[in-house]
């Protein structure tokens, strides 16, 4: 008799994805959002990837930034949102992120056009570009 599969993939990876920033949406679209989950939208299918693949713990830059030195060793990977209010075009903005965390820094860019990529000082510095 073959044992039961799990239906489970094994989670290998703790991954602190650094969400879009959804506060000046009106109150309306921030009800739609908690309604439909946060798996719909532009966002949605790299999002959904994400947590099947991984252990994901979500958090805005802004918690991310205080997060303390112990917590921030914490993770196998940080992804960051290019609309977190993280400036995608800023390499000083991404030093700054990679001081704070040891793992692999990486961009996730939603936009729908192909040609808004972020300059080579910003691209060098991360592990890995997911691009839409």
């Amino acid at each position: 008799m073959r044992p039961k599969r799990s239906n489970q993939w094994p989670l290998l990876f703790t991954v602190l994805y650094i969400v879009r920033d959804r506060s000046s949406r009106n109150v309306v679209k921030r009800v739609h959002r908690w309604s439909t989950g946060f798996l719909d939208g532009q966002d949605g299918f790299f999002e959904a990837s994400l947590h099947m693949g991984c252990r994901v713990k979500r958090k805005t830059l802004q918690e991310a930034e205080a997060l303390p030195p112990s917590k921030a060793g914490f993770y196998d990977a940080v992804i960051v949102n290019a609309k977190s209010g993280l400036d995608p075009f800023d390499p000083e903005a991404f030093q700054t992120l990679r001081r704070k965390f040891t793992c692999p820094v990486s961009l996730f860019l939603g936009a729908a056009q192909p040609e808004v990529m972020p300059p080579d000082a910003v691209v060098d510095q991360l592990h890995y570009v997911f691009k839409r």
